[in-house]
């Protein structure tokens, strides 16, 4: 009895299933040059993709490089210049300090300037 109910239940999708089977059937199937023109296109993607990889780790070794001068150019560069600078400065305030009291000692002597 259990079995007939079974059956009995599932017989009314017999009919969609022979209907979609039958679709399926009547679907023509694509031409043999669309199917060889995927297949070149397929080859061609994976050739693209692994030029993308070595793309991608050329890129990757550029950024290395790049921030590796950048960091040496602010640190040479800007850091050197910065301290030569800061001895420049340091060595002007010396002289002009030198010539105030060159300058002072001589208007204390009563001397010309």
């Amino acid at each position: 009895m259990s079995k007939s109910s079974i059956i009995l239940a599932a017989a009314s999708s017999f009919h969609q299933t022979a209907s979609r089977l039958t679709s399926v059937n009547d679907t023509p199937l694509p031409a043999a040059e669309s199917s060889t023109e995927l297949i070149d296109v397929a080859a061609r993607a994976t050739k693209i993709e692994v030029l993308q990889g070595s793309q991608s780790l050329e890129i990757a070794a550029l950024k290395q490089r790049t921030a590796a001068m950048l960091q040496q150019w602010y640190s040479v560069g800007i850091m050197q210049v910065g301290e030569c600078w800061a001895d420049l400065e340091a060595r002007v305030e010396y002289v002009e300090q030198a010539i105030r009291q060159v300058s002072s000692s001589k208007q204390y002597e009563g001397g010309p300037i």
